[in-house]
């Protein structure tokens, strides 16, 4: 029995101790409408551009 609990107590090491990586490693939002300015960032790099003149 006491081989498990150790084992137990190394998983739950590894385990919290990956949490609290993931916790500060995140990227954070700046604000409530940063993902919607970064969705249209996207969509501008793609829109045609209407300023130049194509001959096709």
């Amino acid at each position: 029995m006491n081989p498990l609990i150790f084992l137990g107590a190394a998983a739950l090491v590894f385990f919290l101790g990956t949490f609290i990586i993931w916790i500060f490693q995140r990227e954070k939002k700046t604000n409530y409408n940063s993902s919607i300015e970064e969705f249209q960032a996207g969509l501008e790099a793609i829109a045609p551009d209407n300023r130049r003149k194509r001959t096709e």
